[in-house]
């Protein structure tokens, strides 16, 4: 059968809901990079996955886990628990680690379809157990399931019709190329901040420095693939704000270049967005995950650290921003302006027209799931 490269979401036919990566120990419910059939979520970044063809026979295939970059396999020797943990492709059929997989048409119009484990020979399928595992992937059988608990429906990206995000009113905003963001929240300048953390220095980013500060100064690039959004360079260390990992929220600047491709955690967009209507503070979306940057209130080492903790805006505006023009990235220059009525008329400046947005709000004072 055809399958579509980039596959986004796996839907089971049994109970309508999306199969998922589980990236977090759940508290006495399921363990970690197991795949379950739990997410409601259509553009959750835990339910896409990449089909990739076999190398060594025609109609198999490698399914890869989007969020972590993981191949399904057995969870060990020992299980036959399908999970997302394989740093590779195997296609070994004698080896318990082998991540060949083939997909059987469930109905005549190729829109259903089974996924037989080629080394056990048995169908993956949603399992009905008890918590913790529950809905869980498993390779249980050698026959098809006869509630079809084992049938998916595979849906396309580009047949999703997904609705937008923010309601729009007029305004526009226009950034500066070099800049400097002061929180609303907590009055701070953001600035790289390391943590080092097994040996490895981290370049976090937090609200607390100054305003004439080359590591509290940013460059704004316009993306080469969609109008609107951006990414974001320190000046300081000439990195790109990115996820710190494929299992953390935490924005960094670490990325060595921008990239636009927006299944990868790696992904380096994000997309400013109008607060007020004089144009003067914004937010940050994450593109990837889809939440917003935040100051996220937490305990140290990464407290009031970036983080792209939530879908809502957060109530108290942690996560909207004063823009401070800048002329140059140059810390020997008095190049910042943060008095609206002096800022210079000679600034180079990134253009992106960026509407206002008027939505609900949320608060980030739950300090869980964030390390």
């Amino acid at each position: 059968m055809s399958l579509p490269r980039f596959v986004v979401l796996i839907k089971s036919n049994y109970n309508n809901k999306y199969l998922r990566y589980i990236w977090e120990h759940l508290q006495g419910r399921v363990e970690q990079n197991l795949l379950q059939f739990s997410e409601e979520n259509v553009e959750s970044p835990y339910a896409k996955f990449e089909v990739e063809m076999a190398k060594s026979e025609s109609g198999l295939v490698h399914i890869r886990c989007c969020y972590n970059d993981k191949y399904w396999v057995r969870l060990s020797q020992k299980h036959w628990w399908i999970a997302a943990i394989a740093d590779k492709p195997e296609e070994d059929k004698s080896k318990w680690s082998c991540t060949l997989f083939k997909p059987i048409y469930a109905d005549s119009n190729a829109k259903t379809v089974r996924f037989l484990h080629v080394q056990l020979g048995h169908y993956a399928c949603l399992w009905r157990i008890g918590p913790p595992l529950g809905d869980c992937l498993f390779a249980g059988s050698e026959n098809p399931d006869k509630d079809s608990c084992d049938v998916c429906t595979i849906i396309d990206p580009k047949t999703l019709s997904i609705m937008p995000k923010h309601v729009a009113f007029k305004g526009n905003i226009s950034l500066p190329r070099f800049l400097m963001l002061k929180s609303n929240y907590n009055k701070n300048y953001l600035q790289l901040h390391y943590i080092q953390e097994d040996g490895q220095k981290q370049g976090f980013l937090r609200f607390s420095g100054e305003v004439k500060s080359l590591i509290a100064k940013f460059e704004v690039e316009k993306a080469k693939s969609k109008s609107g959004l951006v990414h974001i360079r320190c000046c300081y260390n000439n990195k790109y704000w990115v996820r710190w990992s494929p299992r953390h929220w935490w924005i960094v600047a670490k990325a060595d270049e921008p990239e636009e491709d927006q299944s990868k955690w790696s992904c380096t967009l994000f997309k400013p967005i109008c607060v007020d209507t004089d144009a003067k503070t914004v937010r940050f979306l994450h593109v990837q995950l889809g939440n917003y940057a935040c100051l996220w209130r937490t305990a140290e080492p990464f407290a009031s650290c970036l983080f792209a903790g939530s879908k809502n805006p957060d109530q108290d505006s942690c996560d909207v921003y004063t823009i401070i023009h800048c002329k140059s990235e140059n810390p020997d220059q008095d190049s910042c302006v943060g008095d609206p009525k002096s800022l210079s008329t000679g600034i180079p400046q990134i253009h992106i027209i960026i509407k206002n947005t008027n939505t609900n709000t949320n608060t980030n004072t739950n300090t869980n799931n964030v390390s």
